[in-house]
C-alpha cells in the first residue's frame, strides 16, 4: 500500500486520508512526497485518531506543517478505526482504497494487509460523503497547536504508564539462549570436540555476544565435567563498562560462581571468574600466572595491541573464545590469527535483520550543507581537528534538527544518539540543542564512568527529560541501551565496520519500537558511499520489501528502507562515477589504496579474507598475476620480494601455494606445507601441519602418500617436484632462506581459511528455515539440509539428505562443457519448472527414482536456481513432481509453490 500511496502522492490533485493511527515509522517513508505534492498545489486532507494513544503527536505536527495541508484530529471517546485512501485527478478521475492499512510502517509497507480499490464513480462518491461526513463530526477537530499539544500531554502520560523506568544495568533477563546464541554455541561445543583451542565469533552488536560466552562457560563445565561455578574465567575488555556489564551476565547465569572486578580500585581476590581491562592486568602477575578454563576476549579486534599480545603470550588456557562484530576494523589487525582463523559462527547485521533478531531500520540520506574540499585528507580519513573546525555551524545544526524533528522516531518517547567527529563537536552539539529549549548532553572518553553510566539511565528512563546524547568515542561498542530508537550520523563515516557498530547500538528490540529512525547527513568525499554499501546484504532477494528509493544499487535487508534526497543522490552518484568501475585492475588498485590507507600500513594477504567491500585474494592474483606482483605494482615490495620475483624456482614455489587446488581433502595441503617445513623428512612433518593449523585436526587422517599424487597431478605443484618431494634445489633454498617457507605458509594460510569455513564452519539449520527467493551458497543449503558440506559426496545436481532432496540447477548451461549441458528452465506457464536429469539418471531407481516418485517414498524436493554457471542459486521453494518423460536423462515437471512473480523472472530471466 505504500507503494501506492507514494505513485499516487506523484499524480494526483487531490488526496484525502482517513486512518486510525499514524505513525512517524510510515510517514517517514512517504514524507518527500508528500512535500513535493503540496509544494504543487496538491490539496490534502486528514483524519487521524487518537484512539489508544497510538498516533505520535510530532507525526502529526509534521503532517500539520505541510504547505496547504489540512489535518484534523479525531479526539472524541469513540474509537476510530477506518483506513481510506482517496486519490483524485480531476472529477472524472478518482479512485478510492478501503482496507486495513494504517499510516504507520506495517500498514504501508511491511504487515499482511488486505485493501480493496475501487474506481466506480458511484462507489467513490459515496466513500467521499462519507469521509465529508466524518470531517465535519463535532469530535473531529483542526489539528491546530493547542490541539496538538492537549493530545501529547495525554499520548506522554500513557507512554509513562506503559513504561516504568528501567536501567541499562538490569538488561540481562534472558535465562535461555536465544535462536543465535544456541547456534554459535553448538558451533563451539563442535569444535572443540574436534580439538579446536581457539574460536572467534562475529556477530552483530545486538545479537548478544556477552551473554553468549557466559552460556558457553557452563557449556564448557559441563564438558568438563565440573559445576559452572568450579569453571576458572578470565574476561577481557577494554573499557569497564563492558566489564560491568559482563559480570552482570556471569553472575545472573551462574550465580553460585565468585566473581570479581579489576577495576576502578577493586581486586577481584581469590574469585574464579576474573574480570579485568588488559591495561590493569599487565601489573597483576598472580593473575597472569593462573590457569584458565575459559579466556574470553571481548571486542576482540582490539587485540592487536601490543599490550594485549602481552598478556596473551603468558596466559595459560583450556580454550580461548574471541568476541567482536567487526573483525575488519583498522584497529583489528591480524585479531582472527589470535583464534586460529577459526571462526565458529558468524551472523552479520543484514543477516542479523533478516531473521528478526535485530528489528530493520529506516536510513534517510540527508544532503550535507558542509563543503569538505579544504579539509586535509591523510591516512585514509580527515584530518581530526579541521574536520570538527569544519562541522561547527549553527546552519548545520538546523539542518539536523529540522530533519530529525520531520523525520521522527518510532517508539514511546525520543531517544536519540547523535555519533559525532570529536569531544569539541558533541560539546557543540549538546550546547547549541540545549540553547534551543531541548534536553541534551555530550558524552565522551573524557566523561569518568560513573557519570558516564549516570547519564545512560537518565538516558534510558521513560520518564526523565534527557532525550537527545551526542557522543565521541564512547557507544561504539559493547552498552547496551535498547531504549535508543535515532541515530544521526554527524560527521564523515571512517570505515564500514565502525558503521555498523554505531547502527547496532540501535537495533535492539524494545517495547514499543517497530523500527530504528537514521539519519546520516551525506556529503561529498570519499567515504561517502561506505554506509549504503556497509547495509547492503551481500546475497541479494530477488524480491521482498527492500524500499530502496533510490536509482543506486543497494540491496538493504529485510523491511529495511534506505530513502535518498534527490541532491543526496546527486552526491552520491557522482561520487560513484568518480570511482573505478568494478572489477579490472583500476579498481582492485583502488581498493588496495583503501585498504592499506584504513589499516594505516601495507596490507597483508589475510587482510583480504572475509573482508566485506574489497575483492579476496584470488581476484587480485588473477589482475597481477600473483601477490609479489601485485605488492610490486602497488608500490610496497620489499627488496626480498624483488628478488623473488626473480627467482624462477622460488617465484614458482610461492605462485603454486597461491593456486587454490580446490581439493575435497586437506591432505594435499598438508603435505605441500610439510614439504616446506620439513624438506628433509616431509612424511613426519605432516603431523606438524595439524599442530599449527589445530582447525584441521578433523581431517587428521592423511595418507601422505596419496596426497602426494594428488599434488603431483596439479601442474602448478608437479613442476616443482622430484621423486616424491620437492626438487633439490629448491630444498636447499628453503634451508637458507627461512622467510621463502614463511611466505608459503602465508598464501596456504589464506586458502585453508577458506575452505575450512566452507567446510566445517556451516551453521546447521533445517530447510524450514529456507527463505524463497534467498540467494545461498551451495554450501549452505547443505547445511539447511543439516549436514556439514562435503565437496566429495555434495557436488551433484540433486543432493539427498534423510527425506530432503535439493535440486540445484543452472538456468543457462551454454558455456559448460557438453555433457553438462542441461536443458532447466520455466514452462511458458510460469507456474512449471522443467528439469533434466544427468545422462545416466534413470526415473525407476536409484535416485532418480527418489526424485520422480518422491511423494510415495516420503521425499521433499527443493527447489534453486542459479542464473547463469557461477553465483548464488536462488530458492524458489518446495516442488512436486507433475509428470516425468523419458529415462537415462529425463525430464521432470516440477510444480512450483505459486506462479512465478514478475520481479523474480526479470531477475533470473531478464523478463525473458
Amino acid at each position: 500500500m505504500g507503494d501506492v500511496l507514494r505513485a499516487a502522492l506523484r499524480e494526483a490533485d487531490e488526496v484525502d486520508i482517513c486512518v486510525a493511527f499514524l505513525r512517524f515509522s510510515g510517514l517517514g517513508l512517504v514524507v518527500k512526497e508528500l512535500e513535493a505534492f503540496t509544494a504543487r498545489g496538491g490539496q490534502l486532507r486528514v483524519i487521524v485518531s487518537t484512539y489508544l494513544n497510538v498516533t505520535q503527536p510530532g507525526a502529526v505536527r509534521v503532517l500539520a506543517s505541510l504547505s496547504g495541508a489540512q489535518i484534523k484530529l479525531q479526539t472524541g471517546p469513540k474509537g476510530l478505526h477506518t483506513k481510506y485512501y482517496m486519490f483524485g485527478r480531476g472529477r472524472d478521475r478518482r479512485t478510492c482504497w478501503v482496507g486495513s492499512s494504517n499510516f504507520t510502517k506495517s500498514g504501508l509497507f511491511s504487515s499482511i494487509e488486505w485493501n480493496t480499490c475501487h474506481d466506480d464513480p458511484e462507489a467513490v462518491a459515496d466513500a467521499e460523503a462519507l469521509f465529508t461526513e466524518l470531517w465535519e463530526r463535532a469530535d473531529v477537530i483542526l489539528a491546530s497547536d493547542e490541539a496538538i499539544w492537549a493530545y501529547e500531554r495525554t499520548f506522554l502520560a500513557a507512554q509513562m504508564a506503559a513504561a516504568p523506568p528501567t536501567s541499562i544495568g538490569t538488561g540481562f533477563t534472558a535465562p535461555l539462549p536465544n535462536t543465535a546464541q544456541g547456534e554459535a554455541l553448538a558451533q563451539l561445543a563442535r569444535l572443540r570436540r574436534d580439538g579446536a583451542r581457539r574460536a572467534a565469533v562475529i556477530a552483530a552488536t545486538g545479537v548478544g555476544k556477552t551473554l553468549l560466552a557466559a552460556f558457553d562457560a557452563g557449556a564448557l563445565a559441563c564438558e568438563l565435567g565440573r559445576a559452572p561455578d568450579q569453571l576458572s574465567v578470565l574476561f577481557i575488555a577494554h573499557r569497564e563498562e563492558l566489564l560491568q556489564q559482563a559480570c552482570a551476565a556471569y553472575r545472573q547465569l551462574h550465580p553460585a560462581a565468585t566473581t570479581g572486578l579489576l577495576v576502578s580500585g577493586q581486586r577481584p581476590g581469590h574469585a574464579r571468574v576474573v574480570f579485568a581491562t588488559v591495561q590493569s592486568l599487565l601489573g597483576h602477575p598472580e593473575l597472569l600466572s593462573r590457569h584458565y578454563d575459559q579466556v574470553v576476549i571481548d571486542e576482540v579486534h582490539h587485540a592487536a595491541a601490543a599490550s594485549y599480545r602481552t598478556v596473551l603470550g603468558r596466559l595459560n588456557f583450556h580454550f580461548l573464545l574471541g568476541l567482536t562484530a567487526t573483525p575488519e576494523r583498522a584497529d583489528g589487525h591480524d585479531v582472527l590469527a589470535l583464534c586460529d582463523y577459526n571462526v565458529a559462527y558468524e551472523v552479520r547485521l543484514p543477516e542479523a535483520i533478516d531473521h528478526g533478531w535485530l528489528i530493520p531500520f529506516h536510513y534517510f540520506g540527508i544532503a550535507d550543507n558542509v563543503d569538505y574540499t579544504p579539509v586535509p585528507w591523510r591516512s585514509g580519513r580527515f584530518d581530526p581537528e579541521a574536520l570538527e573546525n569544519a562541522l561547527l555551524l549553527e546552519s548545520r545544526t538546523d539542518l539536523i534538527l529540522r530533519h530529525a524533528l520531520e523525520k521522527g522516531y518510532d517508539g514511546r518517547r525520543r531517544a536519540t544518539v547523535g555519533f559525532c567527529a570529536g569531544v569539541r563537536h558533541a560539546r557543540y552539539m549538546a550546547e547549541t540543542l540545549g540553547n534551543r529549549g531541548f534536553r541534551a548532553e555530550a558524552i565522551t572518553g573524557t566523561v569518568p564512568p560513573a557519570e558516564r553510566q549516570r547519564l545512560y539511565d537518565d538516558f534510558a528512563d521513560p520518564g526523565h527529560p534527557l532525550e537527545w546524547l551526542f557522543v565521541a568515542d564512547v557507544l561504539n561498542e559493547g552498552i547496551d541501551l535498547p531504549a535508543i530508537n535515532s541515530l544521526l550520523f554527524l560527521r564523515p563515516t571512517q570505515s564500514p565496520g565502525l558503521f555498523l557498530q554505531q547502527l547496532g547500538r540501535g537495533l535492539r528490540h524494545h517495547p514499543g519500537t517497530e523500527v530504528l529512525t537514521v539519519l546520516d547527513f551525506v556529503g561529498h568525499h570519499k567515504n561517502a558511499l561506505v554506509p549504503l554499501q556497509a547495509l547492503s546484504r551481500d546475497a541479494l532477494r530477488l524480491v521482498g520489501h527492500r524500499h530502496l528509493d533510490s536509482p543506486l544499487q543497494f540491496s538493504p535487508p529485510t523491511d529495511c528502507a534506505v530513502v535518498l534526497e534527490d541532491q543526496t543522490q546527486a552526491i552520491l552518484l557522482k561520487v560513484q562515477r568518480e570511482l573505478p568501475a568494478a572489477g579490472g585492475k583500476k579498481a582492485h588498485a583502488a581498493a588496495y589504496r583503501l585498504l592499506r590507507e584504513e589499516l594505516g600500513r601495507p596490507p597483508h594477504l589475510m587482510d583480504f579474507w572475509g573482508r566485506s567491500g574489497v575483492p579476496g585474494f584470488q581476484e587480485l592474483r588473477r589482475t597481477f598475476g600473483s601477490w609479489v606482483e601485485c605488492r610490486a605494482a602497488m608500490g610496497d615490495a620489499d627488496d626480498w620480494e624483488r628478488r623473488v620475483e626473480r627467482d624462477p624456482l622460488a617465484g614458482a614455489l610461492l605462485r603454486a601455494a597461491e593456486t587454490n587446488l580446490q581439493l575435497q581433502r586437506v591432505g594435499a595441503y598438508a603435505v605441500a606445507w610439510a614439504m616446506v617445513f620439513f624438506p628433509d623428512d616431509p612424511a613426519s612433518g605432516v603431523n606438524a601441519f595439524f599442530v599449527r593449523f589445530p582447525q584441521w585436526r578433523v581431517e587428521q587422517d592423511v595418507e601422505p602418500a596419496r596426497a602426494l599424487k594428488t599434488l603431483e597431478k596439479k601442474p602448478a605443484w608437479g613442476v616443482l617436484l622430484r621423486d616424491g618431494t620437492l626438487d633439490p634445489a629448491l630444498r636447499a633454498r628453503l634451508r637458507t632462506d627461512p622467510r621463502l617457507a614463511e611466505e608459503v605458509e602465508r598464501r596456504l594460510e589464506y586458502l585453508l581459511a577458506g575452505d575450512h569455513a566452507e567446510r566445517h564452519g556451516g551453521v546447521l539449520r533445517t530447510p524450514g528455515a529456507l527463505t524463497r527467493y534467498h540467494g545461498y551458497r551451495r554450501s549452505e543449503i547443505v547445511n539447511h539440509l543439516g549436514v556439514q558440506y562435503d565437496p566429495a559426496r555434495h557436488n551433484t545436481g540433486a543432493v539427498q539428505v534423510g527425506s530432503d532432496i535439493a535440486l540445484l540447477t543452472q538456468l543457462d548451461t551454454r558455456d559448460a562443457r557438453a555433457a553438462h549441458q542441461y536443458r532447466n528452465g520455466f514452462l511458458e506457464d510460469r507456474r512449471f519448472f522443467s528439469w533434466e536429469s544427468q545422462n545416466r539418471m534413470v526415473p525407476d531407481r536409484g535416485s532418480g527414482q527418489a526424485v520422480a516418485d518422491h511423494r510415495r517414498l516420503g521425499h521433499t524436493l527443493h527447489l534453486f536456481a542459479q542464473p547463469g554457471g557461477a553465483g548464488l542459486y536462488f530458492y524458489l521453494g518446495p516442488v512436486d513432481v507433475d509428470q516425468v518423460r523419458g529415462s537415462a536423462p529425463f525430464t521432470a515437471v516440477l510444480k512450483l509453490p505459486e506462479r512465478l512473480p514478475a520481479t523474480v523472472e526479470e531477475q533470473l530471466l531478464g523478463g525473458g
